[in-house]
């Protein structure tokens, strides 16, 4: 209650993650710790912010056979997940779907629904709240090859299954639609690269007849598209829900300072209370009385996996823009810190078909240092009545920095500014500009900056000329080196039957990786 006689509606609240990639390195450096520590503050933020559901957009994995500790890893985090509200799960283009979606009908009674079969796309899961129906229908990877048999498509390409798949989605919307009422919310959880979005070195090519793009558009009809895929937080086109480093994000309160955030952006005096005070969730358990985790480690599978719950997150500050020739992925703020982007069509002023559906979580972590100047979030959804009503973002505790550093060798080891990456949490990637490669470079860097992962050499002056065969291969598709490696050979680039010869090695290669 907000006064004497005057309920208060609460908005649905969406918790969308993705692109977990557990299991994977940085060059050869193992990131399973850093991904728990992710993980841990994900489970955190979703208790704090009392979220009706979570969204998890694919890539569960980075390979198809995950190591098993990555297993466990998993399974600990969707049990804890499980225990604050349901969670849909997708498999994405690194998952396995078979793997991953093995005994999903007994896992989805512990309230975790993965979702890795095509033909499920119509399926939703169903929550209401006092606005009524929530449909959230989920779309695994669709890989055009595999998929399109069974979901009837004569087209080999990622628009035509995804735009099938959504046409079980429309048909299953019309028929819960009122003949008096309009549709019920309906949410989308997709892993699919849209055109517009920011793709970064760390994803991997799903290039099929040259394309892997979908437009925007096949996800109309939806109130919001959850996507997983691309590793930086975006929404495509650019509109509210795009976050970069640069931007402005709500900082931790200062040391010293009593209050405390609520998680709702409102300031308050660290007491729990409120409007959400007592606030039932849309599965009908109360927020304060999660499902017991030995009724979900009754289950087995994943949940058989289950380690003990971690401590709380540490407290770290928000981002800044980088500045000078370093570009870091910076330590973000705690759970309580968010930054609010309010939906187009609320108070912006344009008109609700003009509000922003369709975005990417991200990555919790960055996974190339493509993505050092990239701030990692975790996106809060809240729906009203008639769509997004508001999109906040936590910022995600960093556990390690990615820094890019450019110099000659001399400047590197002599400049004091560069003092503060003289520790294992700099993780440093270095781009050498001396004529001449000088001597044993990585062990006398590595004196002062212990973590450097990646050494470059692109030298400036005379001797410069030796760097264009990497630039020429820079942000290429495979086929486009092919393509140009051919056009170097022979003089002459390829023709079209080439060109088609060229592509199917290329993806047959590409899937191998996958497999392996």
């Amino acid at each position: 209650m907000s006064g004497p006689g005057r309920s208060v509606v609460c908005p649905m609240r969406l918790l969308h993650t993705a692109d977990w990639h557990l299991g994977r390195t940085l060059h050869r450096v193992p990131l399973l710790d850093a991904q728990r520590e992710v993980l841990d503050h994900l489970v955190q933020v979703a208790r704090e912010e009392r979220v009706d559901a979570i969204l998890l957009a694919g890539d569960v994995f980075d390979r198809a056979l995950p190591p098993v500790e990555a297993v466990r890893v998993a399974g600990d985090a969707l049990r804890r997940l499980a225990e604050i509200a349901p969670v849909i799960a997708i498999s994405g283009n690194h998952d396995s779907a078979g793997r991953l979606g093995f005994a999903a009908e007994l896992i989805a009674a512990g309230g975790v629904h993965l979702r890795t079969e095509p033909l499920g796309a119509g399926d939703p899961v169903v929550l209401d709240d006092e606005h009524g129906p929530v449909a959230i229908y989920a779309l695994p990877y669709l890989d055009p090859d595999l998929t399109r048999g069974p979901l009837g498509v004569e087209e080999r390409s990622h628009e035509a299954v995804i735009g099938a798949a959504m046409s079980r989605v429309r048909a299953d919307l019309d028929a819960r639609t009122p003949a008096d009422g309009p549709p019920p919310r309906a949410v989308v959880v997709a892993h699919a690269f849209v055109q517009g979005g920011e793709p970064s070195e760390s994803e991997r090519d799903i290039s099929i007849g040259g394309a892997q793009t979908v437009p925007p558009s096949v996800f109309a009809g939806v109130t919001y598209a959850a996507l997983g895929h691309l590793h930086r937080p975006h929404a495509v086109g650019g509109g509210a829900g795009d976050v970069t480093a640069g931007e402005q994000v709500a900082a931790a309160p200062a040391a010293g300072d009593e209050r405390t955030t609520d998680g709702t952006g409102r300031e308050g005096d660290g007491a729990t209370g409120g409007e959400d005070e007592g606030r039932d969730r849309a599965d009908g358990r109360s927020a304060a009385a999660p499902t017991p985790a030995d009724d979900l480690a009754e289950l087995g599978g994943l949940f058989a996996l289950a380690l003990e719950d971690p401590a709380p997150a540490a407290t770290a500050t928000a981002p800044d823009a980088p500045a000078g020739p370093v570009a870091s992925a910076p330590a973000a703020a705690p759970a309580t810190a968010v930054a609010s982007v309010p939906s187009a069509g609320a108070d912006s002023g344009a008109p609700p078909e003009a509000r922003p559906t369709v975005r990417y979580a991200g990555s919790p972590l960055p996974y190339s240092f493509t993505e050092a100047d990239a701030a990692k979030t975790t996106a809060i959804v809240e729906l009203d009545a008639t769509g997004v009503a508001d999109v906040r973002f936590v910022p995600v505790p960093a556990p390690f920095r990615l820094v890019r550093l450019r110099g000659t060798i001399d400047e590197l080891l002599g400049d004091p500014a560069h003092a503060e990456h003289e520790h294992e949490a700099a993780w440093v990637e270095i781009t050498l500009t001396d004529a001449r490669l000088p001597s044993r470079p990585m062990e006398r860097l590595r004196r002062r900056f212990p973590r450097v992962l990646v050494l470059q050499h692109a030298p400036e002056g005379e001797l410069a000329a030796a760097t264009i065969a990497a630039e020429r291969v820079q942000g290429r598709s495979d086929l486009e080196v092919l393509e140009r490696f051919v056009e170097d050979v022979r003089g002459a680039g390829p023709d079209d039957a080439e060109t088609a010869l060229l592509r199917a090695a290329a993806e047959r290669v590409g899937r191998d990786h996958e497999e392996d």
